[in-house]
């Protein structure tokens, strides 16, 4: 069932929709149907890749971008500062 992973990344990457949603997840219920998967099951589990492989890391940057100035210390210049 590896595979299921790789021809729903190559479709998801397909210019047709914003960010592969709903792509993602069809193709996914259409992949896991060959193998008895429920629907709702299968659309469970796409949520859930979208959560870990998108949601997950935008919101450990969201907060590690907000914490930057929670250091402390502020840099000497802006050329040293880490994201301007």
């Amino acid at each position: 069932m590896g595979w299921v992973r790789s021809i729903v990344q190559l479709v998801t990457v397909l210019p047709i929709s914003i960010g592969g949603l709903g792509v993602r997840e069809g193709a996914l219920v259409l992949t896991l149907a060959w193998f008895g998967v429920a629907d709702h099951d299968a659309l469970a589990l796409a949520i859930l890749v979208f959560a870990t492989t998108i949601l997950a890391p935008g919101f450990v940057g969201a907060c590690s971008r907000a914490c930057v100035g929670c250091v402390g210390s502020e840099p000497a210049d802006a050329a040293s500062a880490p994201f301007t």
